[in-house]
């Protein structure tokens, strides 16, 4: 059984399917087998890709292309029909494709790994498979060699096609006077499979939350990878992690990937700017996207009005319970739920709005739901996924790679907080967290703006630049210093006409910036609410503090 990249087949191409089942279960164990390959920057078209590219120890680096239905070549043009009669013309024939293919398959390898890869030393092939086409005339094919062509047959065997394609290879250098390359060792076949798996599946649809990181934060870690296909194997998935570990990143590409085949998902959230923010890294405008208070008053409507209860009996109580009555009689529900900030949502009242969300319900309906139960769960200390266990059963997943802030970032964010987790690793190293001391408001304030005039100074632009604070605009120190906002913005406003953007920790969890100035600390006693505003920063944090606290923290990090 070979080892499949992604696990699951993805596309709609009942020939690509056939090629893939068939090489996932009869392919030896140590080939590699790649799935629609991306290939970037292709010298020809706009985007190149490979149907697969199989790598076999001890015979080569392999690129087929896959064509099913019928086909036809007229002298000039590529015919293809499918199974209701319909043709399409193609000037480029399947053997250019596929050949142009391994040749960019060399350029990356060679490129990323040096040139003991070049094709003068290691074996590379390519060759075509007619999955239903059976008489194709051979003496018609002009562009290449019939011998890299296979036809449907009675005996299906494509793993004796990749073999023949080696040894025909060899004999064609041979009758040349040529000597073959070497083949591909198993070491070396892990080494190609690693290096070109990143270019499979590729964060490129999540515009905002790469744009300003440096080029390690962008890259998704074996980890997240490895989660994504966990994902894609299991219909209902908790995926656990701490802060950083990019699960609001992997909640937006499983969004993406299920709506790509064919699911009704609904994304949703505790907090509205993380909603917001979200919805603008969605490109695919059918995924619903809501804080999940804003999608309970949508589905309500006027059957509710707030100003008929306190605020909280309203969204604590009488809204749950509406919706679970308006959902009752509701057809039209979500095939898939991806819901982050999860341990602020599961508790039973909620649980039991999203089992009437959810076609078939939570016990027998598809979901991934994300959370950090451990740190983050700062509006509530009764949530707990146990609940979830009285509705259904579930996989499990843990991310333990920070790969948001730097290593100072992080140990500050561990050490102060007190957040334990023997397995929770930081990769980035980074420059130290800055810590300022005041007295007075208006010491504080001389120091936030000695701040930002330096960061505009060394080039950052005020999109790239947060103000945090655990208290409200009115009570901080920016409501001090900007009584009338003209200095700094309130997230998500645009922030072209500030300095500098504010919110309140609470408001910016499971947000991130490149740049983060914590404000108002007087005291490190609120654990979670710590362990939220130091994890936001992604490369730079400042944190302004009162002598008090200052004495505080220094008490707490002589202990490490």
């Amino acid at each position: 059984m070979a080892k499949m990249y992604p696990k699951k087949f993805e596309g709609n191409s009942n020939a690509e399917l056939e090629v893939f089942n068939y090489l996932r279960d009869s392919a030896p164990n140590e080939w590699k087998v790649i799935h629609s390959f991306r290939i970037p920057k292709h010298e020809q078209v706009v985007f190149g890709e490979s149907d697969f590219i199989v790598i076999a120890p001890n015979l080569g680096i392999f690129a087929l292309e896959i064509k099913g239905g019928g086909v036809s070549f007229d002298g000039s043009d590529w015919i293809f029909t499918n199974r209701y009669g319909e043709q399409n013309k193609k000037q480029r024939g399947p053997f250019t494709q596929a050949r142009e293919g391994m040749f960019e398959i060399e350029k990356i390898l060679t490129d990323k790994l040096g040139d003991n890869y070049k094709r003068t030393r290691m074996l590379y092939g390519y060759g075509v498979i007619f999955t239903d086409e059976y008489n194709f005339p051979t003496d018609s094919i002009v562009e290449d060699e019939p011998w890299r062509l296979y036809q449907d047959t009675d005996e299906k065997d494509y793993c004796k096609f990749i073999r023949k394609l080696a040894s025909n290879f060899d004999k064609e250098l041979e009758e040349i006077d040529k000597r073959p390359p070497r083949r591909i060792t198993v070491e070396e076949a892990e080494t190609v499979a690693e290096t070109l798996r990143p270019l499979v599946i590729n964060p490129s649809p999540l515009r905002s939350f790469v744009k300003h990181s440096e080029e390690d934060i962008i890259k998704l870690t074996d980890e997240q990878y490895s989660c994504l296909e966990d994902i894609e194997l299991n219909d209902r998935i908790v995926v656990f992690g701490g802060a950083g570990t990019g699960k609001t990143l992997i909640a937006v590409k499983d969004a993406l990937q299920s709506s790509l085949v064919g699911e009704k998902v609904g994304v949703f959230c505790f907090n509205s700017n993380l909603a917001k923010h979200i919805r603008n890294n969605i490109s695919d405008k059918s995924i619903d996207v809501y804080s999940f208070h804003a999608y309970l008053k949508k589905i309500c409507g006027d059957i509710v009005d707030i100003s008929d209860y306190e605020e909280n009996e309203f969204f604590e109580e009488v809204l749950p319970k509406t919706a679970v009555e308006v959902l009752s009689n509701k057809e039209d529900k979500y095939t898939k739920l991806v819901i982050d900030e999860f341990q602020d949502l599961c508790k039973k009242k909620y649980l039991n709005v999203m089992d009437k969300m959810l076609q078939g319900g939570l016990f027998d309906g598809k979901f991934s739901f994300y959370g950090d139960f451990a740190g983050q769960a700062i509006y509530s200390d009764d949530c707990s996924v146990d609940l979830l266990k009285n509705y259904t059963y579930f996989a499990n997943k843990k991310l333990t790679v920070n790969c948001r802030n730097t290593k100072n970032i992080g140990n500050e964010m561990v050490n102060i907080s007190g957040f334990v987790d023997k397995s929770y690793k930081l990769k980035i190293d980074g420059e130290p967290v800055s810590y300022y001391s005041w007295s007075t408001v208006e010491e504080e304030k001389d120091l936030l703006i000695k701040c930002i005039k330096q960061l505009h100074k060394d080039g950052f632009d005020s999109d790239r630049i947060m103000i945090l604070s655990p208290k409200s605009r009115a009570n901080s120190v920016i409501g001090y210093s900007d009584k009338n906002k003209m200095a700094f913005g309130d997230y998500p406003e645009k922030p072209d006409s500030f300095q500098a953007m504010f919110s309140t920790v609470q408001a910016f969890k499971g947000l991130e910036s490149e740049v983060v100035i914590l404000t108002d600390i007087e005291d490190y006693s609120d654990q979670k609410l710590m362990y939220v505003g130091l994890s936001r920063a992604r490369s730079k944090m400042f944190v302004l503090e009162s002598a008090a606290a200052s004495k505080q923290r220094k008490k707490i990090m002589s202990s490490f």
